[in-house]
């Protein structure tokens, strides 16, 4: 499985194979949090085959492993998900989305969350600008 960078309307942030963008979710305190249960129906997670090893694309400068219990991508750490209201390649409906204990943010080349660009989605599914809160920060 290859993860690459692609340019989105948010700019470079990291992709699947099949260019969906990739996020993770993230607590009030800037620590990366797992999707589970009803998540999972809304934020599929970036899955690898048993035994295989995600290879960095394109632009992309994070370190990608795979947390074996689940066989799922993490950028440095964070666990990697789809957004399901990402219809098309590039899309970024997700970016900004407050639920499941955070917050939805597209995933940079660097394997940080892209904060400084947070948006929601609005009605008809595109995105909408909105200031990032101060003082967000991602740490492990």
């Amino acid at each position: 499985m290859s993860i690459t960078a692609t340019h989105t309307p948010l700019g470079s942030v990291l992709s699947g194979p099949s260019g969906d963008s990739v996020y993770t979710l993230v607590s009030a305190q800037g620590m990366p949090l797992p999707c589970t249960g009803q998540c999972l129906s809304a934020w599929p997670p970036v899955a690898a085959a048993a035994g295989s090893s995600p290879h960095a694309g394109s632009g992309v400068s994070a370190t990608l492993a795979v947390d074996a219990s689940v066989m799922q991508v993490t950028a440095d750490g964070a666990p990697l998900y789809y957004f399901s209201g990402d219809s098309a390649a590039g899309q970024v409906n997700g970016q900004g989305i407050k639920s499941f204990g955070g917050v939805w943010y597209a995933v940079q080349a660097s394997g940080q969350p892209l904060t400084s660009a947070a948006s929601t989605p609005n009605a008809a599914g595109g995105a909408v600008a909105t200031p990032t809160p101060s003082g967000s920060s991602y740490g492990y």
